[in-house]
């Protein structure tokens, strides 16, 4: 299961990417695709790190006891990091939201 979530944030992460240069629009409305996208990416992301810790603790498996483990951590706590620094930087996504319908 974490696999399949990992992948899909990898996959998400990188149609995030390419929104930003593909998707029609004006640029705030880029921005606000790729950063939903982002946000989703996210999501999964965390969703496969909960599925680990779960599988883990109902076989009764260590938690983060490999260098693998504490990487894809890591990993994950710096994706939200900047997806959170993003955010602040170019403003709230309420403020484009906003913008897009006035």
């Amino acid at each position: 299961m974490e696999d399949l979530v990992d992948n899909n944030m990898v996959a998400q992460s990188i149609a995030a990417i390419l929104a930003y240069k593909t998707v029609p629009g004006t640029k705030y409305f880029r921005k606000v695709v790729h950063l939903s996208l982002h946000l989703i990416a996210l999501v999964l992301g965390i969703v496969g790190i909960f599925a680990a810790f779960k599988y883990h603790n109902l076989n009764s498996i260590d938690n983060l006891y490999s260098l693998h483990s504490w990487f894809g951590l890591i990993t994950i706590i710096l994706f939200g990091v900047q997806v959170l620094l993003s955010w602040t930087e170019s403003g709230c996504m309420c403020v484009y939201v906003g913008y897009l319908f006035t």
